[in-house]
Order: C-alpha cells, then sequence, then structure tokens
C-alpha cells in the first residue's frame, strides 16, 4: 500500500512539475511573440475598445464595436491595473494563451499519458494557425480560452451543480466574446444533459444567462444598434457576390486541408491535424468508443467559420485547441491497439511539418511581413511594430494639449496617447468603411462615420490635430487639409501629423 502511494505520490508531482515547464515555457514563447508580432490592423479598434470602457463608455451606445461586448471590458480592466498601451494589451493575450496551453496539457495528460500532454501542449503553441493570431488583441484567444475552460469542465467526471453552472458561465463568456460560438451551446447542453442529468442541465442554463446578462442588458438599451454591430454590420461589409464568396470559400477549405498552398498560410501540419481528427471520429465509430466532445466542437466551428462574407484562413485557429485533442485521441488509441508504428510515422510527419515552416513564419510575421495580411513588403512591416505605434503616440501627444480630441484615420495610433481622445465615429475604422452602406439617418444612432464626412470635419476644421497614413493623405484628404488650413507637424513611421495652421500645444505656430 506504502509503495502504490509512493508511486502515485511521484506521478502526481512528475504531473505538476510538467505542467509548471508547460506554463512557464509556454508563457515565455507567447509573451516574445505578442512583443514582437507585426502589428494587425483590427487590433487598433479592439484596443481603442477597451480604452473607451475605461473612461466610461459604452459598446453599441457610445461608440461602434462589431462584436459581443465582454472583450473591452476583461482588456479594459486588465490594462487598468498594467497600463493601457499595445504592449500591454498583448501581452494579456499571450498570458491567456500560455494559460490555455497549459490546460490542453492536463487534458491530453489525463486522456493519455504525460508524453501525449507533452505532445498536445507542443502541437498547440508551435501552430502556425496558433501563435500568429493568439498573441493579438482579437477575439480568439479570449473566446477560445472561456470555450475551452467550459469543454473541460464539462467533460469532468464530477456530477455537481457547480461544474455544470461553471460551464454554462464559462460558455456564455465566450458567447458574449464572439457571437458565433452561439451555435456551441445546444451541443454544451445535451451533452451535459446525457452525462449529468437534468438537474446539471438546468444548472448550466442558468450559468449561461448569468454570463449572458450584461450583453441582454446592452441589448435592451438599444436592440436596433446591439442588432446592427452583432449582425447587421457583418451582413453588408463585403461587396463580394454570392458565387465569388462561394469559390472563396472553396479556396480557404483547399488551403486548410493541404491541397492548396498561400503565402499567408506555410506548411500543412494543420491539416494533417484536421485529418488526424476525422479520423479519430472514423476510428471510433469503428472500434464503438465513444466520441470526445472536442470533436464535435471543432465540428461545429469548422462549419459556422466558413458562414462570414468574406471567410479569411486565420478564423480557423479556433479549431486549434479541439483539433489537437483529437489528434491526440486517435495516437493514443492506434498506439493502445497494434497502430504503434502508424503512431511514429504520424510523430515524425508532424515533427517535421511543425519544423520545416516554424522559423519561416516566425520570421514573416515579426519581421518580413511577407504574405501577412495587411502588410505589403518589407519597409512597411519596419512600420508595423510595437515600438513604431509608441514612437506615433509620443509623437501625437507632443503637439496635443491634454484630453483633445484627434481625427485619427486609424484608432490604433492614439491607443497609447495620454492625451488624445478619437474624434466621434473614429473609434472604430470600420466605421468608415461601412458609413456608405447605411442610411445616414442611421450614422448617429449607430456611432458612423464616412470618408466623406471626415473630409468635411477637416474642412471646417473641427479638430486641431488630424493623424494620418501618407496613404490616406495621398488617396483622400490631401485637398481637405490644405483647405482647412492644416499644416504637417510631423512624420513619423509613415504617419503623417497635421496641425491646424501650425499651431503646436503652446498655441505658437511651428511654420
Amino acid at each position: 500500500m506504502g509503495l502504490c502511494d509512493s508511486k502515485g505520490y511521484r506521478a502526481k508531482r512528475l504531473e505538476a512539475a510538467g505542467g509548471l515547464a508547460v506554463l512557464l515555457a509556454s508563457l515565455w514563447w507567447f509573451v516574445f511573440l505578442s512583443q514582437r508580432r507585426l502589428i494587425a490592423g483590427d487590433e487598433g479598434f479592439y484596443l481603442m475598445a477597451s480604452k473607451l470602457t475605461l473612461e466610461g463608455k459604452t459598446p453599441y451606445l457610445d461608440f461602434f464595436y462589431p462584436q459581443m461586448p465582454l472583450l473591452p471590458y476583461i482588456y479594459g480592466l486588465f490594462m487598468k491595473a498594467f497600463g493601457v498601451g499595445w504592449g500591454e494589451g498583448r501581452f494579456f493575450s499571450a498570458l491567456l494563451s500560455s494559460v490555455l496551453c497549459l490546460l490542453i496539457f492536463y487534458r491530453c495528460r489525463s486522456a493519455s499519458s504525460l508524453i501525449g500532454g507533452f505532445f498536445g501542449a507542443f502541437l498547440f503553441a508551435f501552430s502556425a494557425m496558433v501563435f500568429p493570431w493568439f498573441v493579438t488583441v482579437k477575439t480568439y484567444p479570449l473566446s477560445v480560452f472561456f470555450l475551452f475552460v467550459s469543454y473541460l469542465l464539462m467533460c469532468s467526471a464530477k456530477k455537481g451543480a457547480v461544474w455544470s453552472l461553471l460551464a454554462g458561465v464559462s460558455l456564455g463568456c465566450s458567447v458574449s466574446t464572439r457571437l458565433f460560438f452561439c451555435v456551441l451551446v445546444p451541443l454544451f447542453g445535451w451533452y451535459i444533459f446525457t452525462k449529468k442529468g437534468r438537474r446539471g442541465f438546468w444548472w448550466f442554463v442558468l450559468g449561461n444567462a448569468l454570463a449572458l446578462v450584461p450583453a441582454t442588458v446592452l441589448a435592451l438599451k438599444d436592440w436596433e444598434s446591439f442588432w446592427f454591430c452583432n449582425l447587421g454590420y457583418h451582413l453588408i461589409r463585403s461587396d463580394i457576390g454570392f458565387w465569388d464568396s462561394l469559390r472563396s470559400k472553396g479556396t480557404i477549405a483547399k488551403i486548410i486541408f493541404g491541397i492548396r498552398g498561400t503565402r499567408k498560410f506555410c506548411g500543412i501540419h494543420f491539416a494533417v491535424l484536421l485529418v488526424l481528427s476525422f479520423g479519430y471520429f472514423l476510428y471510433s465509430r469503428l472500434k464503438k468508443i465513444e466520441i470526445d466532445p472536442s470533436f464535435l466542437i471543432m465540428l461545429f466551428l469548422l462549419i459556422v467559420s466558413f458562414l462570414p462574407v468574406p471567410s479569411y484562413v486565420q478564423y480557423f485557429s479556433v479549431l486549434s485547441p479541439f483539433a489537437v485533442i483529437c489528434t491526440v485521441l486517435i495516437l493514443r488509441d492506434l498506439w493502445r491497439g497494434k497502430g504503434k508504428i502508424a503512431v511514429v510515422l504520424i510523430v515524425l510527419v508532424l515533427g517535421y511539418e511543425y519544423s520545416v515552416s516554424l522559423i519561416s513564419d516566425v520570421e514573416r510575421y515579426t519581421k518580413t511581413g511577407e504574405g501577412v495580411i495587411g502588410i505589403r513588403g518589407r519597409e512597411e512591416a519596419k512600420n508595423k511594430t510595437l515600438a513604431s505605434l509608441r514612437e506615433i503616440s509620443r509623437a501625437v501627444d507632443g503637439v496635443l494639449r491634454g484630453g483633445e480630441t484627434v481625427i485619427s484615420i486609424w484608432p490604433g495610433y492614439i491607443v497609447s496617447s495620454k492625451k488624445a481622445k478619437p474624434y466621434p465615429g473614429t473609434e472604430n475604422h470600420f466605421a468608415l468603411k461601412s458609413a456608405h452602406k447605411v442610411n445616414k439617418d442611421r450614422w448617429r444612432r449607430f456611432h458612423l462615420i464616412s470618408y466623406e464626412a471626415v473630409g468635411s470635419a477637416i474642412r471646417e476644421r473641427k479638430v486641431r490635430v488630424v493623424v494620418m497614413s501618407a496613404k490616406a493623405y495621398e488617396r483622400r484628404y490631401r485637398e481637405d487639409l490644405k483647405y482647412g488650413g492644416y499644416l504637417k507637424e510631423s512624420e513619423v513611421r509613415g504617419v503623417y501629423i497635421f496641425v491646424k495652421d501650425g499651431q503646436k500645444s503652446d498655441g505658437k505656430g511651428s511654420f
């Protein structure tokens, strides 16, 4: 008895040490990438929304925010404690990703072995469908973190009410971050009902409802704005026709299943994970083994990720944790059966595919920008770093008088500014792109502004400082700025800072 206890104690210590190693290694890895990953355009409005919530403003009611409302509040709370800026927001994403990696380790460990746990953590952390996106300030790290926690609670052998309640709360938080995860609510509810009974099901429903209370309150305060931001905008944002959309989705399907290559996504390891996941489903059906819910979650996410128009390959990154679980499970089943050689071959193939693309992928997303969406060439990549944005914000603060409203064509330029406040409608650059598709009488309601309206505000000299890229200046606003009497105060990293009549913060002209 004592010997068994001793072995069990050593196993637990080894597992704890392994978990700590995974947490520390993944934290270093994700933090390293988060502070070096080139800027993704969407991050600007997510960070600005988080900053505005800290100032007491509310999504939908005070500014345009085309997602469910939880992310700005969660990131805002973190930045309230650690500072407002790009680095802080990215660090929080890295922290979420490293904890998620740890949870994947423990799930794979409990389902297979310690080696399986390490392998699962490796497959997640070094995937080119994970590290480029889960270190950014987007919905991916937060929504998937809550989703995976809900999955773990749902799969727990414990049938106490608190586990079902927390599973519902966690899934509700995931939906409150990214709306299309709502398709998983029936799946989770069905699984909990079959495994934990009617009582567990109703506790799950209660938890889900509690987590959705804040979003429901916002919807009741202004249903039209809530509907537009979460659904209406996404239905009109693209000009792609039906057949072009189908062709685009077909291309994406070929990319994620490894049939077609692209500069934006190298390697076929994600395709291998998907194929192995479907292999796990078929093998389990053949052997009449109970299928882990991770497969159905992955399948639901795969289907729903094709629905947005346009769709992007990055949307499918949310499948990664669940594809990893399925992969480890099929390797476990094959190893326990007569497929040890197949397991060795699969591990070698995955190891090769990961190693071949890892260095080039890291370089693309941290230095060259080659194939990275929103970045055209090495020269532009140099201006898409966190250091560049901090430099721009400092330059903007240098000409401001404190708490001053600024027209910034992209909100990311002034996220780290301690003085700038965005001009109404410019809190989200997608408002500029979609305003022309909405009746003008709804602009104020939805907090939209068009390119032309921005030009009019410049001509009417409504702000003292205007910030924009050189491209925006040349393409749209050269004449507006000239008409309004704005002079270029400085140029920083390809971004122009214009001041009305050349007035500096001390009120003296610079020209």
